[in-house]
């Protein structure tokens, strides 16, 4: 699903792509954000190779039988995490491709191609079963967490969360394609651990975000928290853009208005001290 409006203010039509496997965000997006094109993230196939997330989860904790302890060349403390909260809590492991090279392929590779002369392009990925294949992410209030630092734990969960490292490229690529052709590229979720109110986990969120695009700008992740529209929060941002954007021209205009003041004080004296002369 994908819908396109018009266009308005210094964005063009299409100048904003938008990923999401909720097609309630993809909707109101496409309603409420101008020049915004929306993309639906097919959320029902596992992931690939695997059964369901038991299976994906159990692939990281794997028993030697000789020691009768986690295999470590498979294991992954996080997954270890997530089986542990999944015992406590019964909850099964969601889990599916997220984007994938299909998605990029004939999605976004032809927007970038149809607004190459856009100087304003944007980039909007949700986070839960879009960029990640797994629903939701479980980060510690405080680091060190048993003994492993917060870059270390980042490492572990992104491996995880992500697909492991042949997606992990797979994204890197993305992001990299993305930034060398002058996107913006904005994280919108409702994951509460993007929240400014909760800065250790918000910290690791990033951490994990910069392992896939170390150019991604921290601001540019956003948080609805479940609680406020996506399009609220990112026509919030598109003001802040314009705003910014208008104060950069009047300034640029202003310093323009007083080089060209100067200039003509500057040639009244030269004047004057050729009359004296």
């Amino acid at each position: 699903m994908s819908r396109t409006l018009g266009s308005k203010s210094v964005f063009n039509s299409n100048e904003i792509i938008f990923f999401d496997n909720d097609a309630q965000n993809v909707d109101n997006m496409s309603e409420n954000v101008d020049n915004c094109r929306s993309v639906l993230v097919d959320d029902t196939e596992p992931y690939e190779g695997f059964e369901d997330g038991e299976a994906y989860m159990n692939s990281y904790l794997e028993i030697d039988e000789e020691t009768q302890t986690y295999n470590p060349d498979k294991y992954n403390l996080y997954a270890h995490v997530a089986h542990n909260i999944a015992i406590q809590y019964g909850e099964d492991e969601l889990i599916c491709n997220g984007i994938t090279q299909d998605i990029y392929d004939k999605e976004l590779v032809p927007w970038l191609i149809n607004t190459k002369d856009s100087p304003n392009r944007i980039a909007v990925f949700d986070w839960d079963r879009t960029i990640s294949i797994v629903e939701g992410l479980i980060i510690p209030g405080n680091f060190p967490f048993n003994g492993v630092s917060k870059k270390k734990f980042a490492t572990e969960m992104a491996l995880y969360v992500l697909g492991r490292e042949i997606r992990i490229q797979f994204l890197k690529n993305m992001f990299e394609m993305l930034h060398e052709n002058g996107v913006k590229v904005y994280i919108l979720t409702n994951n509460s651990a993007a929240s400014i109110n909760q800065p250790v986990k918000r910290s690791c969120f990033l951490e994990m975000i910069k392992i896939i695009d170390p150019q991604f700008v921290e601001d540019n992740l956003l948080c609805s928290n479940g609680q406020i529209n996506k399009s609220t929060v990112f026509n919030n941002e598109l003001t802040k853009i314009s705003e910014e954007s208008e104060k950069k021209r009047k300034m640029g205009g202003g310093g323009a208005r007083k080089k060209k003041t100067n200039k003509r004080r500057k040639q009244k004296k030269q004047s004057k001290r050729r009359r004296k002369n």
